[in-house]
């Protein structure tokens, strides 16, 4: 298989794919970790199958880029959030407490905790961080015409929220506004493999949390 169709199964591996081989390799592999997270290398003992996919995920995270949404799901230290080279392993580090916090422990009040992050990075550092915003969420996007020229458009700041949330709301305004437009022959193009999955179950997910939007 060529790398880019095995970095897609390793994004349906990442989004929690509810087919029985995906579940597998979770179970076998990565044991609740993430296969975006470079310490789950791979072993001797691992079947070429997964040695291809985690060759596919390398032309994954090449292609990806950081969302901080609420922070908790981040290693502040160890993942690529800031810039290419984990935290961790750059100059200006003063003070590492916790190697495995996550971003989220660096704020206060919604906000960026100035004074703990002062604590553990240089100036330059700090002041690289803080020019992140973090826990806001936004939604957008575009109609195209069967030519493929803009017809309209839509941008919304939705606040405090996670990442599913946004995409929801997403397609929730793009579908308003085909509405509006009175465009009935409609073909959606999203890469949230997440929302595709629940919308395709919304007859079961009365008990979902975000049920009601979806």
């Amino acid at each position: 298989m060529n790398q880019a169709l095995l970095s897609k199964i390793g994004w349906r591996v990442q989004n929690k794919d509810n087919g029985l081989w995906a579940k597998i390799f979770e179970a076998k592999y990565l044991k609740g970790a993430s296969i975006l997270d470079t310490d789950n290398s791979t072993k001797k003992s691992s079947s070429h199958t997964w040695k291809g996919i985690v060759h596919g995920v390398e032309l994954l995270l090449k292609g990806m880029r950081w969302r901080i949404g609420l922070g908790d799901q981040i290693r502040f230290w160890k993942d690529n959030w800031c810039s290419d080279i984990p935290l961790l392993h750059q100059d200006g580090v003063l003070n590492v407490c916790d190697a495995d916090c996550v971003v989220s422990s660096f704020y206060l009040h919604n906000w960026w905790d100035i004074s703990k992050l002062r604590e553990a990075l240089t100036k330059d550092l700090v002041q690289q961080i803080v020019s992140i915003p973090v826990g806001c969420i936004g939604a957008g996007g575009v109609i195209r015409g069967a030519n493929g020229i803009w017809t309209c458009g839509f941008a919304a700041n939705l606040g405090k929220g996670q990442i599913l949330e946004a995409e929801l709301w997403g397609l929730y305004f793009g579908l308003h506004l085909a509405c509006d437009k009175g465009i009935s022959n409609l073909l959606i193009e999203m890469d949230a493999a997440v929302v595709v999955s629940l919308v395709q179950q919304v007859g079961t997910l009365s008990c979902h949390p975000l049920a009601t939007l979806i």
